[in-house]
């Protein structure tokens, strides 16, 4: 036979037809016939349940479910639910516990602030133009005084803002009236002034060259009527003074105790032998409450992974030292404020830097959220969330808790929200 007359044709039909066959045959099993197999579904490991209501992970600033600090809780009496706030499309205009409206009373830098004389409005101070005023919610500024005094270094005011005390960095230090437009030089040795309730007088450090005459002291607003309080040597580093509002407490003298733990010893202005505080850390920050009657902390230790834990403990009579508590919240006394006995507002970090309390300036790009504290009923309760990324540096709130001020600690400028 030979090859090239062989019809190829007819070969060919029938392979393609049997091809065809196979495809066709292969399509209906897979369609109908291949059994199906199902992942079998994974059983749900069995252990503990999560309780009704809880909800997962904590409000960054506060520290976690099982405190491992060792220092008592404050004792509640109602619990305040807190959860993570969510962002919201557009911000709440008053304070809802979310992303609330920030507005800027001023951008000028405010290098203190404060309340004026009615507790409605900030009390500004501002370093580069020398102006002290007060600003209303429009914005609209009030000149304290025409009087100009730039770059002051400190600022003492007294509790009715009628009168203050300023330290230049040359050590200059003036008392000024606001009242009377009057001002007097005070002795250059005198530092670290603070009013008492009435602002009728005022406690210092006489920093003499001669370390065997510092002394504290107190003495009228104007330098006269000084008396001798209390010698400071070469302790003069150990010694705050912070006049406590119902005037029983000058200063503290801090001091190391363990290695967790420091003292603090309150000092009065008639020698009195009040009880020693122990602070649960160290590097305490303090504020008063506005009765006096409880002193807010912050201090750390390396079983806050050196981060700084807000604390309260009582400060009158009998009852120094007692209920010394830790309110499980992580930020610096300083960035709170009192609105009354047993109301603060805080500006927590929204997450703490591990060693904070040692080097505070970690903290320096960390936005804050705000908290409210019933001390009474031992609750926290979230305030805002700014809607802009603020790390706040000074706090205030005005006396019908309606508004809250603050100053962003990069560019000054001062801001409000609304409470009500």
């Amino acid at each position: 036979m030979q090859w090239q007359n062989f019809n190829w044709k007819k070969l060919i039909a029938p392979i393609i037809f049997i091809l065809v066959a196979i495809g066709f045959g292969l399509a209906l099993y897979y369609l109908f016939f291949k059994p199906t197999f199902e992942t079998p579904p994974t059983e749900e490991p069995q252990g503990i349940e999560q309780l009704p209501d809880a909800t997962t992970g904590t409000q960054p600033g506060l520290t976690e479910g099982e405190e491992t600090t060792g220092i008592p809780e404050l004792p509640t009496k109602s619990i305040t639910k807190i959860t993570a706030p969510e962002k919201a499309l557009l911000p709440s205009e008053i304070a809802q516990g979310g992303l609330t409206a920030t507005t800027a009373l001023s951008f000028e830098k405010a290098d203190k602030i404060s309340l004026d004389s009615t507790g409605k409005n900030p009390l500004i101070y501002n370093a580069q133009s020398g102006e002290f005023y007060s600003i209303d919610e429009n914005g609209d500024k009030k000149l304290l005084t025409e009087k100009i005094y730039k770059n002051i270094e400190t600022i003492a005011l007294s509790s009715d803002k009628t009168k203050a005390i300023l330290e230049f960095p040359d050590d200059t230090n003036i008392y000024f009236n606001f009242e009377k437009n009057k001002q007097i030089t005070l002795p250059k040795e005198w530092t670290e002034f603070s009013f008492n309730s009435t602002a009728d007088k005022i406690a210092f450090k006489n920093m003499d060259n001669d370390p065997e005459q510092r002394f504290l002291g107190i003495a009228n607003p104007d330098g006269s009527g000084i008396k001798y309080i209390e010698s400071m040597s070469t302790n003069d580093d150990h010694v705050e003074v912070n006049w406590s509002p119902n005037e029983k407490v000058l200063a503290f003298y801090k001091d190391g105790d363990t290695s967790t733990t420091s003292k603090l010893y309150l000092l009065g202005q008639y020698g009195e032998n009040f009880k020693s505080i122990t602070i649960n850390g160290y590097g305490a920050n303090t504020q008063w409450s506005t009765n006096g009657e409880k002193l807010l902390y912050s201090a750390y230790t390396p079983y806050t992974d050196n981060k700084p834990l807000l604390q309260i403990v009582d400060t009158d009579g009998e009852n120094i030292g007692a209920n010394n508590n830790s309110l499980k919240v992580y930020t610096w006394a300083d960035k709170c404020v009192f609105a009354d006995a047993t109301t603060v507002y805080c500006a927590v970090p929204k997450e703490m830097p591990s060693g904070a309390g040692l080097v505070p300036r970690l903290a320096d790009s960390v936005p804050d959220y705000i908290y409210k504290i019933d001390l009474k009923k031992g609750t926290k309760s979230f305030v805002a969330e700014p809607d802009g990324d603020y790390t706040i540096d000074q706090l205030q709130v005005n006396s019908d808790q309606s508004r809250l001020f603050f100053t962003d600690k990069h560019s000054g400028a001062i801001y409000q929200i609304k409470l009500k």
